[in-house]
């Protein structure tokens, strides 16, 4: 499986350099013309070397070329064909991938209202639903997403794995919103939608209810449905595949919160091996394991050691995916909490600020991340000794977290 991985991604380098070459052929043969039909050849390119980028997970460089290819159509003149929305949708596409949200929840919007067919507005209202989420705009998301599930169940989807998707974005805006036992429901109904048409997503949503389960506090439960899940993905697909690894990630949590130490570092040493083996470095998939590995390092009271770890992996994650994607976020706070845990409360305290900084910038002030900064902040300026400072942020995390929960969810009595 290895050397098909790696197979894989020499074919997908040679794929993408011959799509560069007939691509530049084809800008040298047009160059001077003003050939309809051969400027639409020309982005189709385009947009099929952005995505030879995605693929090779460097999905920072698909915006600007999906850009081109959408230029080219415009100079077409078509502005409402199917060229020009596939082209549309897939800069939407790239740039949801890059982290700039606020420009992919502006194309979708403008996407919905180009839609003639309902099956492709449908899709629309549910990628946009995704957008909204990850924006904190949790009510807006919740409700986008029921009417893209009405409007699939409307014109009788035949693509379930659609229908699954938008179950499961449902029941992540509930889960959000201090409302597990509702989102498990909807988990659920994902899942035997996935069962019957798409097979590969089971993990990923049983993934989700697993951890629906910890936000109930059911860890047990979600443990033994967890080593299910295991045993199934080794029997499918190997002691060695990386859905296996991701399993181990989530069932090394369950451990953490039953106190079960032993097992965690067991579950996470065995998930870092198979992960050693991704042939990218670059994917988020390596990036997410060496934040695993710093947490591992820091556990051990190795914090100096966890920090050149993320700074690896923030390293990685700028070159690949851009300044704006989220995990340059989390690296960052990740990073602070290991100054903090040092002693190094100035140093923990601009990081956090600057991951403040991050969302306010990219996804406003209403963001439930934004809330998640000030608590960290608040326990800088009390570290630092700066009580009416870390009153003052801890006060602004609880009244943004009653906004957006409401003031029976959980988040709001951890401020106390």
């Amino acid at each position: 499986l290895y050397v098909l991985d790696d197979l894989a991604l020499a074919a997908l380098s040679q794929r993408l350099e011959a799509l560069k070459a007939a691509l530049q052929m084809r800008v040298a043969a047009l160059q001077g013309k003003s050939l309809r039909f051969g400027k639409t050849v020309l982005a189709t390119f385009i947009n099929d070397v952005a995505g030879s980028y995605f693929c090779l997970n460097r999905p920072i460089k698909a915006p600007d070329l999906h850009r081109e290819a959408l230029a080219l159509d415009e100079q077409n003149g078509i502005h409402n064909n199917s060229c020009y929305t596939f082209s549309l949708r897939q800069l939407a596409y790239s740039l949801y991938h890059v982290g700039k949200l606020q420009e992919a929840e502006k194309l979708r919007r403008q996407l919905v209202m180009l839609s003639d067919d309902p099956m492709s507005k449908a899709r629309d209202i549910a990628n946009l639903s995704s957008i909204l989420r990850r924006l904190g705009k949790l009510q807006e998301a919740l409700a986008t997403s029921k009417e893209a599930l009405a409007l699939f169940e409307q014109v009788g989807c035949v693509e379930e794995h659609f229908v699954g998707g938008v179950l499961n974005e449902l029941a992540l805006c509930l889960d959000l919103l201090g409302k597990p036992h509702e989102a498990l429901s909807y988990f659920e109904k994902a899942r035997v939608v996935f069962e019957k048409c798409f097979p590969g997503w089971v993990v990923n949503v049983t993934l989700n209810i697993a951890n629906c389960l910890c936000s109930c506090g059911k860890f047990e439960e979600a443990t033994t449905l967890l080593l299910q899940v295991l045993e199934e993905n080794e029997r499918r697909h190997g002691k060695a595949s990386f859905v296996v690894a991701a399993t181990l990630i989530n069932l090394a949590n369950c451990f953490e919160n039953l106190g079960q130490y032993k097992k965690v570092i067991e579950a996470r040493e065995r998930a870092q091996a198979i992960y050693a083996r991704l042939p990218d470095e670059h994917s988020l998939s390596t990036i997410m394991m060496l934040c695993v590995s710093a947490n591992s390092l820091s556990a051990f009271g190795k914090a100096q050691k966890a920090n050149h770890v993320l700074a690896e992996a923030k390293a990685k994650a700028l070159a690949a995916h851009g300044p704006d994607h989220p995990v340059i976020a989390t690296i960052s706070r990740l990073i602070a909490i290991q100054h903090y845990s040092l002693g190094e409360y100035e140093q923990a305290l601009k990081g956090h600020l600057d991951t403040l900084s991050f969302y306010e910038e990219r996804y406003g002030v209403s963001h439930y991340e934004r809330a998640h900064c000030l608590r960290y902040i608040a326990n800088c300026y009390s570290a630092l000794g700066s009580i009416e400072k870390a009153l003052t942020m801890q006060q602004q995390a609880v009244g943004l977290y009653k906004n957006i929960f409401g003031s029976d969810h959980q988040t709001v009595a951890l401020c106390f």
